[in-house]
């Protein structure tokens, strides 16, 4: 039996969407176990809203690779192109909702607009946001006479604050003080060769060690060790997709003293190898076929069994 879960309302098998004018779809995924051949390229004629609440996802959008994270905001708008790298979702959870770009209700119809404006198709918030879309969807579980005003608010919330944080222009990862976090980024990016204490971190930033982790807390849902590791990953990506290293190389590079430790921490944070992970490039540069008729909820009704 499938450990991977797609808990979902608004389709003809499912249970009713509370709000189906503004948000027809809402829904909760997760996936324990590495599936393979699970999002292949498609499209949708609604705005679709995923929160990633865990995991390292890479997606395609329009040929566009873009990479999230734990409390990062994936916006594909009607008609775009999107598809999962190497067709695979690796162990990861997600909230997800769709919004109807050609509601009429006049409260959504301003916040639709602004949702419309928003050319991004992620947004960061670097904290934990996830209150309103985990309660948009217990809220539908639960389905008593109050829920449907209530997921009205809900709504409102998830909309007002992503129109909110892509006019703040703090969408850096992590974090809410970018000039802190632009500061340390700059020092590990020009170190990432080097051994790193967060000794060596605090001393650059002015802090003590314990200040530091203090501040460092307030920014990041990460520690300054883990986030050094998730940029050297970062990095080590972007290496491998500009080509011009080897793989052992690109593991000197980043700061990693043995390449196997280097696959493993690879593997541990993306769910493929280097080595897979420049196949998946490859692959997916040359598969160009574009399946128009597939929708995202078709997509997922044949690779995860819906729990009701």
């Amino acid at each position: 039996m499938s450990t991977n879960i797609l808990t979902r309302f608004g389709r003809s098998n499912d249970r009713p969407a509370l709000f189906p004018d503004v948000a027809p779809v809402v829904g909760h995924r997760i996936v324990s176990e590495h599936s393979k051949n699970a999002l292949i390229v498609h499209s949708m004629s609604n705005f679709e809203i995923t929160y990633v609440l865990d995991g390292t996802l890479e997606w395609i959008i329009n040929d566009q690779l873009i990479v999230t994270r734990p409390h990062d905001i994936l916006i594909t708008h009607p008609n775009d192109k999107l598809a999962i790298l190497q067709n695979s979702f690796p162990v990861s959870e997600c909230l997800f909702l769709q919004i109807n770009p050609n509601n009429q209700d006049p409260h959504f119809q301003p916040l639709i607009h602004e949702l419309q404006k928003v050319y991004m198709r992620k947004i960061s918030f670097g904290s934990d946001n996830s209150n309103p879309f985990r309660r948009l969807v217990d809220e539908h579980d639960k389905n008593d006479d109050m829920s449907s005003q209530l997921c009205h608010s809900l709504l409102t919330d998830i909309l007002v604050r992503l129109a909110r944080q892509m006019r703040s222009g703090e969408n850096m990862t992590p974090g809410e003080n970018s000039m802190f976090q632009k500061e340390i980024i700059n020092f590990l990016e020009d170190n990432l060769k080097l051994e790193i204490t967060v000794g060596d971190m605090a001393d650059k930033m002015g802090y003590s060690e314990s200040h530091f982790r203090s501040l460092f807390r307030k920014v990041s849902d990460l520690s300054p060790v883990q986030f050094l590791q998730h940029l050297r990953i970062e990095t080590a990506q972007r290496l491998i997709r500009e080509g011009r290293l080897s793989l052992t190389e690109i593991a000197f590079e980043v700061g990693f003293n043995s390449s196997q430790y280097f696959s493993n921490c690879f593997k541990k944070q993306i769910g493929l190898s280097p080595r897979e992970y420049r196949t998946a490039l490859s692959n997916t540069k040359r598969e160009q076929t574009v399946h128009d008729q597939m929708t995202t909820i078709q997509v997922m009704d044949m690779h995860f069994p819906v729990k009701n």
